[in-house]
This record gives structure tokens, sequence and C-alpha cells, in this order.
């Protein structure tokens, strides 16, 4: 990596990282219920540290639901019990747990940047789709949020990366083994794990008709016995373990797969595609003009594998949720297509250096405007907790009708002071009133963003919100004359 392209390289991640720790700083933690799924790797320790070994593994087969993120959630859960010998308990250090994991999204970068090299591309492209991604708000939004999303990408990439190196057993092993933790880590990946198991296999079968003739079927059938031994590793070892301690793997997935009911079935073909063009703005025009330019040339297949990914990806998608009514699509699905998206923009608008730079200004003012939009987002739970203290007399209330309080008995009026919306918006049935007085403050919800609406709501609970006022805001119901 020649000098100027190394400062580039890094200047991207440590940027990426910055971007990523701010959100942290500014809060959200714990907005998103399935931010609660970290509590068990904290558990796990917990078990481990006590050497409750049967009670550590049970969880695995308990919680079968993106039972990897546990796994990999150990690693900043214990960083956090390090801290907590020192005298600071983890509620306190949740940030820095996500700071931990949010390294996954920028290492997602590099590992962008590894793939385009490894597949031929020139150093200048590869840096292009490093910076599309690293650029992508849907790809750094999540970051203030204890979510899996990042670390299951994370393992996809690295199959890829592992499938074009120097193929061995062991190596392939280990691509199949990643294959399978991109299903267990997030399990609405699905998608993206079977397709990055058809890919690695294809890979394989074309690698090996490069070999020479003697040795041709014996490394093939090494090297896809490696990669399929990786793949059901986990999963055999999960059902005979689970069946050991009374649990079933495959049903406990089976009754997760039942819980999921928010959305509607009939927007997987759309919802996808709206939530991008909220997310990503001009960005995603610059994407596809790319890709445009790319399709426009004669002859171009080396880049063909990565629009077969997307176009494959996304059709499963729509058969899942509009076909079969099994898999809802919300805007989060998309993101697993973002890395190949990159690479096939990049492939394309590298064609054109003339206009590459004003292109490139477009892409960071819009950028700029995401980020600092994403940033000045307000949270019900920091809001909550930042004017509990300041307001002895308060309570809280919501302007919708479906979702439950939640909170303890202290919260629960009569009371001066209300809080309106302190929590997440779901489900929403209808439109509540409030309490007459005067607003001491008002910040927007974040349900009231499509960002967070196209991630579950249906269309009837979108436009309630829509039509009616549903910022988090405080009232003084005896405001003093």
């Amino acid at each position: 990596m020649k000098i100027k392209v190394r400062k580039v390289y890094w200047g991207i991640l440590l940027a990426s990282i910055a971007l990523r720790w701010i959100l942290i700083a500014q809060g959200g933690l714990f907005f998103n219920p399935d931010e609660y799924r970290y509590n068990r790797a904290i558990l796990l320790l917990h078990h481990l540290k006590n050497g409750e070994l049967t009670e550590a593994g049970s969880l695995f087969f308990k919680y079968a639901d993106h039972s990897g993120f546990m796994l990999v959630g150990a690693l900043p859960a214990a960083v956090q019990g390090i801290l907590d010998t020192m005298g600071i308990p983890p509620e306190e250090t949740m940030p820095v747990a996500a700071m931990l994991l949010s390294l996954f999204s920028v290492a997602n970068l590099a590992l962008v940047y590894a793939i385009a090299r490894r597949t031929g591309r020139s150093q200048k492209e590869s840096l292009l789709a490093m910076f599309l991604m690293a650029c992508a708000c849907t790809m750094y939004r999540y970051s203030r949020h204890l979510l899996p999303y990042d670390i299951s990408i994370f393992f996809a990439l690295a199959a890829i990366l592992l499938v074009h190196g120097r193929r061995n057993f062991s190596r392939m092993v280990a691509c199949g083994l990643c294959g399978f933790m991109v299903f267990m880590t997030y399990n609405a990946f699905w998608t993206l794990a079977a397709l990055m198991m058809l890919y690695a296999v294809i890979e394989v079968f074309n690698a090996c008709r490069k070999e020479s003739a003697g040795l041709e079927w014996r490394a093939c059938t090494c090297w896809v016995g490696g990669l399929l031994f990786g793949f059901v590793l986990l999963p055999l070892l999960q059902m005979i373990m689970g069946q050991l301690m009374g649990y079933s793997y495959l049903q406990s997935l089976t009754n997760f797969s039942e819980t999921i009911t928010q959305g509607t079935w009939g927007e997987g073909w759309w919802i996808g595609w709206a939530y991008l063009w909220h997310s990503e703005g001009i960005n995603l025009c610059v994407w596809g003009l790319g890709i445009a330019w790319l399709l426009a040339q004669k002859n171009e297949r080396s880049t063909m594998h990565w629009m077969a990914l997307v176009l494959v990806m996304f059709a499963l998608l729509v058969v899942g949720s509009v076909g079969i009514q099994k898999f809802v699509v919300y805007g989060r699905s998309m993101r697993q297509m973002i890395p190949f998206v990159c690479l096939l923009a990049a492939a394309g608008l590298i064609r054109h250096p003339r206009l590459l730079p004003a292109i490139l200004m477009i892409v960071v003012l819009q950028t700029a405007w995401s980020f600092v939009s994403v940033a000045r987002q307000h949270f019900p739970g920091d809001v909550l907790a930042k004017i509990q203290s300041d307001y002895e007399d308060l309570s809280v209330g919501l302007a919708v009708t479906g979702p439950e309080l939640h909170v303890d008995d202290t919260l629960l009026g009569p009371s001066r002071y209300v809080l309106i919306n302190h929590r997440v918006l779901t489900p929403v049935t209808g439109t509540n009133a409030v309490p007459d007085g005067t607003v001491i403050f008002s910040h927007s919800h974040p349900f009231q963003s499509k960002l967070y609406q196209y991630n579950g709501l249906n269309a009837d609970e979108r436009r309630i919100i829509d039509s009616s006022d549903q910022s988090i805001r405080l009232i003084d119901t005896r405001p003093s004359s």
C-alpha cells in the first residue's frame, strides 16, 4: 500500500470511528428493545465466573435467537467486568460496550477494501468502495445501539475474504464457520448467510477448474468438504448439546420466528428502498449512477458476481415477505446489501475520473447533512433520565394508545409535570389525549422519523404518528400565573 493510499485508508477508518463514538456520546442506548439481548452476554460471563457451566451453556439453547451476538458480546462484557472490579458498575460502562462493538462496523470498511483488492480491483477503486460505504448513513447510525447487525455483516465479509485467499481445508472450515455465524449472530440475515455459502462453493469450484488435472477434484472435494463441515459444525453442536440439556435449538428458533409480527408482508418489495432514500438521500442516487455506468460498459463481467448477490438477496427478501409471508422486510434488512452495492458503484464511478471530484464533494455534503440530523436526535429514555433529578413531581404519559407505560410506580400520575412519549411507540392503535398545560420543552421523537418507522411500523401506525403530535415534551399542568 503506497504512503498516500495508506493515509487515505487510515483517515477513513479513524474518521469512521470518530463519527460512531460521537453518536454513542450523544445517547440512544437501549432505546431499541432488541438491545436488551446484550445483557445475556453479561449474564453468560456471570455464570462462567461463578463456575456455573451448565447455566452458561443453557443460555445458547434457551435463547436461540441471535445467540452468536451473546457470544461476541462477551468480549465487551468482559471489559465491563474488568471495569467493575475497579469500582465502575456495568450500567455506567454501557457506552464503552457500544464503542467496542462499533469497531465491527469500522472493520467492515477495511474488509470491503480488502475484498476489492483481493478480487483484482485497483487501490483507487477499492478506496472508493470503502469511502462510499463509510458515508452510508445506514451503516453508522446503528452504532449508538447495542445491536448485532454489523457483527453479522462482519462474518459475511470475512467469509468472502477467506474464500478468495489461499485455499486449504482449515481455511475453508473457517470460512464455513463464518458463514453460519452470519445467521447465528442475526437470524434475520438468513439470506446473507445462505448466499455467502453458495458464493463460497461457486468460487471453490471456479478455482478448481484452474488447478492441474491431477489435483482438481481432490482439491475441490477437500475445500468444499471444509466449507460444509465448518457451516454445519456449530448448528450440529447446538442441536446435540441442546438435546442433552433438555432444549430443542430448532424449536427455539421456530418459536422465535413466530413472535416477529411487526410490519406488513405486502410492503416487502418497496419499503427497503423507501428506507434507503430517507437514510441516504442523494448518496443513493450516486450509487445508482455508478451502477448504471458500470452496466453500460460492454463485456464487463468482473463485478457481475456482486450484482448477482444483490439481485438474488433482494429477490429472496421479496419472496419471503410478499410471497410466502414468512419474513417481514424492514429498512434494516437492506443493510446486508450495502457492501456489495458500494463495490458495484465504485466500479462504475471510477471510470469517470473527471466527474469523480464533484461527485465525491456531493457525497461528503450529503453525509455531513445526514450525520448532523442523526446526531441531533433525542431519545426518550435519555430525556427522562436527565429531568428526573430536576422535576420531583413528575409522571409520564403517551400521546398514542397501544404501548404500555413500562415505568415504576413513582412515575405514575397524577403530578404537576408530565413527560409525554417517554418510550418506544409500538404498537400504535390510535391517539391519546394529553394533559393541558404549558410545554416546557419539546423534542422530535425517533418514531417521527421514517428511519425508525420503516423498521417495524405498519401503514396504519405510520399514518397515526404522522397525522398527530408525537414529540417528546414536558408539560407543566399547573403553570404559575
